[in-house]
């Protein structure tokens, strides 16, 4: 993260390449996708499906719950979903194409709201301070309810882009160590009124909010994806002169699995 970096959140927080040729299946929540999160190159079409019978499959392009979205879109199993990062119907402008999904029957949840993220490096350079915001709903700034105005960049900074001691080199930086993807509705992060980033002050667990986290590793293992509730944490750090602030997450049953299970630190405690 140089400024905000919503779209995805790094491993010292960032929000890519192998072949797209032969993936083997990845289940995930009953839940079948024929493509793995991860780093692409090429465009391709993603495959999503249940073995219910008679299973529709519901998704998002933008971040948002496909339980509950408005813009969630729906296929019978299996759903063809395109992936392709210049293609902005139905999402917002990024490196990353973030699919939500999940499967219902006559209404029905049948199982969990999974996400996934495909990173496109080639792409990432694309969005910075002084371009134009991700897409309607991506504030500026936002006044919140102790009339704190928290300012907000996207992107990569322009000035570290332009640097010729740089230039060629970002891509291949950020296969260096594993990228997080850190994956809520907008409202989440940004409503005047309940959203947690532009309310940093506020903490307990009236100020959780649902979100999904991916670890994406550079080498190709399969990494995590696990739904969890996040806070703001810190101290200072919280304050409005501050446009990165750090995140703190919860794993719960009632969001899914009570802990995650994964090896984030090797064989370290």
């Amino acid at each position: 993260m140089y400024r905000l970096y919503i779209w995805t959140i790094r491993f010292i927080l960032v929000f890519i390449v192998f072949s797209s040729s032969a993936y083997s299946q990845t289940v995930m929540g009953e839940l079948v996708f024929s493509s793995p999160h991860g780093f692409y190159v090429n465009n391709f079409t993603l495959t999503i499906s249940n073995s219910t019978a008679g299973a529709t499959i519901k998704f998002t392009k933008d971040g948002s719950d496909p339980s509950t979205s408005l813009t969630a879109q729906s296929q019978p199993s299996p759903a063809a979903v395109n992936i392709d990062p210049t293609d902005t119907i139905d999402r917002y402008k990024a490196p990353g194409v973030v699919i939500r999904a999940c499967a219902v029957k006559d209404g029905i949840l049948l199982t969990t709201v999974i996400a996934q993220t495909y990173l496109f490096l080639d792409r990432v350079e694309e969005l910075s301070p002084e371009g134009p915001k991700p897409g309607l709903g991506w504030p500026d700034s936002v006044t919140g309810i102790r009339f704190q105005r928290q300012g907000i960049k996207y992107g990569l900074n322009a000035t570290v882009l332009n640097d010729p001691r740089y230039q060629g080199k970002i891509k291949n930086s950020l296969l260096f160590i594993p990228t997080i993807s850190v994956v809520t509705d907008l409202k989440n992060l940004f409503d005047p009124d309940s959203g947690i980033y532009v309310n940093p002050l506020h903490r307990e667990v009236s100020w959780e909010r649902p979100t999904s986290i991916e670890l994406l590793n550079p080498d190709g293992s399969p990494g995590f994806q696990i739904n969890a509730g996040i806070r703001i944490r810190g101290g200072w750090g919280r304050t409005e002169n501050n446009y990165k602030h750090a995140f703190r997450f919860f794993f719960r049953k009632e969001y899914g699995e009570g802990k995650l299970k994964y090896p984030l630190f090797g064989d370290e405690e």
